[in-house]
């Protein structure tokens, strides 16, 4: 066996508890940006694969193109000549991105965002990445197939979640770390992360936020300041269908960069319900019978089964996927824009009591961050900023088309006809 011989910090020493704990089913690695946290991950992970023969480790991501640009290309770049020289020794499966060692031990890289496709083999290891984007049913499911080591690491940048609640388990090994903890970090690196410290100095200089400097600087959970959404609470429950005063979904299209996004929305008593249905990179418009294997839209949609009456209201600047859903059966409509419309459609949103399913943790992520735009002085506009709101550009397609007419009018007029069906939930 090749002899390696590695730098570790923090974060890695820490971890090495965790593997050498029987006791510990699972390791959290919570913190700050640049703090190394997938780093010392994949390098105790290729320790324990270059260790032990015919072990099998997996590293999810919430979808596989994620997880290729990130962490996937991370350790591509570890297992090179620059570091531990791996690569060459071992076979690289790019198709099914699989790395397996010369002693038969492998890592496997996956998407996680449909705890179905979950259920098939299990793993020795298993590697959250960003977990704050990873659902707790898929979670779940992971775990259940995992024999010896669940880890997870992620920012704090959502106020709740399943992953904080692990620390209270005895058999959870919890380690927290900031970026003063990486010895290795490029000084401008480290000079950006400090220019979110709200002192005086940073203030003027229009780069302070005490939300940036506590997640992103100090691994803690923060609260954004400028939140659109505020005031949203988080539950199981969701109305079915025929008992929803408005009812549907809203689409917004992405490729590479953005993923396409698709988001149920339900209003019931006066609430406004909303779940994530779709969040992946990737996805051509339609099934092409001749490329199976070529993940699309119109096939997550038949695989979700979307009922094909149902409304969708989608991004208008993609013509060409609204019409090839539309030739596959769909009530798909492009949106409205205009001057207006995007504010319009946000205070129709914010009219409404909201309420979002547990599982949803990309619309978490989302709804915590999305905000209102700074001026250089750093005075919030009128304005969204374009970023943390592709499911909330679908609520807002639906909500600007559905919700435009006071619905509690018709809820009243079918109040008598709803209840006497004895269909009522407390949230």
């Amino acid at each position: 066996m090749k002899q390696i011989s590695i730098k570790v910090g923090y974060n890695y020493v820490e971890l090495d508890k965790a593997f050498r704990n029987p006791h510990k089913q699972v390791a959290v690695l919570q913190g700050s940006s640049s703090s190394g946290k997938t780093y010392a991950v994949l390098q105790r992970l290729i320790q324990y694969c270059t260790e032990n023969h015919n072990k099998t480790v997996a590293v999810f991501r919430y979808d596989r193109a994620t997880c290729r640009d990130s962490v996937m290309s991370d350790f591509l770049t570890l297992i090179g000549a620059t570091y531990y020289d791996l690569y060459d020794s071992g076979q690289w499966n790019k198709v099914e991105s699989i790395f397996t060692f010369n002693n038969g031990s492998r890592i496997i890289f996956k998407g996680a965002s449909d705890p179905s496709k979950l259920r098939g083999p299990r793993q020795d290891i298993a590697f959250l990445n960003e977990t704050t984007e990873i659902p707790k049913d898929s979670y779940d499911q992971i775990k259940a197939r995992t024999k010896e080591l669940m880890i997870l690491d992620f920012n704090p940048c959502v106020s709740v979640g399943y992953f904080y609640d692990l620390e209270k388990d005895d058999s959870t090994h919890y380690i927290r770390s900031t970026f003063r903890q990486n010895p290795d970090l490029p000084p401008t690196v480290k000079q950006t992360i400090l220019s979110w410290e709200p002192t005086t100095v940073n203030k003027q200089n229009g780069t302070a936020d005490s939300y940036l400097w506590d997640v992103y600087a100090n691994g803690v959970i923060g609260k954004q300041a400028g939140v659109i959404y505020d005031g949203w609470r988080e539950g199981e429950f969701f109305p079915e269908r025929q008992y929803c005063d408005r009812y549907g979904y809203g689409l917004d299209f992405g490729y590479s960069n953005d993923p396409t996004a698709l988001i149920e929305m339900g209003l019931f008593q006066g609430n406004l319900y909303m779940r994530e249905r779709l969040y992946e990179k990737e996805l051509v418009a339609s099934h092409n019978p001749t490329t199976p294997n070529i993940p699309s839209v119109e096939g997550r949609l038949d695989e979700l089964g979307i009922q094909k009456d149902v409304r969708i209201y989608a991004d208008n600047a993609r013509p060409e996927i609204i019409q090839a859903l539309r030739n596959g059966g769909y009530s798909i409509m492009p949106s409205v824009k205009g001057a207006g419309s995007v504010l319009s459609g946000i205070n129709i949103l914010r009219e409404y009591p909201m309420f979002v399913q547990s599982s949803s943790q990309n619309l978490k992520v989302e709804l915590s961050q999305y905000t209102w735009a700074k001026t250089g002085h750093n005075v919030f506009t009128d304005k969204p900023i374009d970023k943390f709101n592709h499911l909330l550009d679908g609520a807002r397609y639906w909500a600007s088309q559905e919700l435009k007419v006071n619905p509690m009018v018709e809820r009243r007029k079918t109040k008598r006809n709803k209840v006497a069906g004895g269909y009522s939930h407390k949230f």
